[in-house]
């Protein structure tokens, strides 16, 4: 969380991917700073991709901090095409049809929308 708070996210990533090639198991915290420095940089597919994957590849069920960060860099996306947040909605709600998220960030987009 400490290299992405501080801007370096692009070597956040890097590290990820390095974990990932050396198998090396994450927690929710990595997961959260991936997603972190997703939402900085507005990496909706890798977040969306990294998100639906969590419990089925990391074995990490997605707790409150993993749904924040990407229903505020879902929320973010809303304000450069909101048709961009309702396909996001629909990709995750085939993807995952039991998780809350997609209505979660169609409530917050619509909200910011007015």
């Amino acid at each position: 969380m400490g290299l992405t708070y501080n801007g370096k996210v692009s070597m956040t990533m890097d590290i990820f991917e390095e974990l990932i090639r050396e198998g090396i198991p994450h927690d929710r915290i990595t997961l959260a700073a991936v997603l972190l420095a997703c939402n900085y940089r507005r990496f909706v597919d890798e977040a969306i991709q990294i998100f639906s994957s969590m419990e089925k590849d990391f074995g990490v069920k997605p707790g409150e901090e993993h749904h924040v960060y990407v229903v505020e860099l879902l929320s973010r996306a809303v304000h450069e095409d909101p048709r961009v947040i309702e396909i996001v909605a629909e990709k995750i709600m085939e993807r995952e049809p039991r998780t809350p998220l997609p209505y979660l960030v169609l409530a917050r987009a619509y909200e910011m929308m007015g």
